[in-house]
């Protein structure tokens, strides 16, 4: 049940794109600098609790919706509510076609506290930025999925959509932007895409093992979905 009602409400998510998309996004080169490069992590240390705790590439084929998604899993001090208190957000950042062979930009996201027997919550609005540019003036359809998931998608006809989703490629990160109910503040979570998983260790800090690996299959899934979408006729 959970599975259709995610395609059902991905399938909403088409639009018209342009060809420039494919250049666009082809333009990009997995993001190689040193490791240790703190642009990666700029809004917390790199040892701890706060920031990226797993980033994985899965392929995806559920109900006519083909692609790939970035599993994430990150912390983030809750500004918004009271000093001291953290938020975690899971979901998935991907690129899918319809069975309309319209590709979309999508984020598939829940927000919980971290605490015992936290209890997820699906968040009012949520959206991406990279270093220059945002989707949140973007065109984004939002559906609640089982599990107290929300997905949101915009088609790849967006320019911004299709910028952040560029500069997300090519520099190895981007953030997430959350508001948890209509009258609250934004939380952002600065994702480092490299992060494949944070280890704790004692002392109450965290190992954070890096791999290009994961992006680097991203790419090539994202590169293989825009390019059926356009070897595909379309119907007139």
């Amino acid at each position: 049940m959970g599975v259709r009602a995610c395609a059902a409400a991905l399938r909403a998510f088409s639009s018209v794109l342009t060809v420039a998309l494919v250049t666009a996004v082809m333009s990009c080169s997995v993001y190689t600098a040193d490791y240790s490069d703190r642009r990666l992590n700029t809004a917390m240390n790199d040892d701890s609790i706060y920031g990226t705790h797993t980033i994985q590439f899965a392929p995806v084929d559920i109900g006519g919706l083909e692609g790939c998604v970035l599993v994430y899993r990150a912390v983030q001090a809750d500004h918004a509510h009271a000093p001291g208190k953290s938020v975690v957000i899971v979901g998935h950042i991907g690129v899918l076609r319809t069975p309309g062979q319209k590709p979309i930009l999508a984020l598939k996201i829940k927000v919980r506290d971290l605490v015992l027997n936290p209890v997820a919550t699906r968040p009012h609005v949520a959206y991406l930025r990279s270093d220059s540019w945002s989707t949140a003036r973007s065109d984004w359809a939002a559906r609640d999925l089982v599990d107290d998931f929300r997905a949101f998608g915009v088609a790849l006809s967006d320019d911004p959509a299709v910028a952040v989703l560029r500069e997300m490629l090519d520099k190895a990160k981007v953030t997430v932007v959350v508001k948890r109910t209509e009258d609250d503040m934004e939380l952002q979570f600065p994702l480092d895409l490299m992060v494949s998983n944070a280890e704790p260790i004692p002392g109450g800090t965290y190992r954070r093992m890096r791999s290009p690996e994961g992006l680097a299959k991203f790419r090539r899934c994202v590169e293989e979905v825009l390019e059926t979408v356009f070897s595909t006729p379309r119907d007139a």
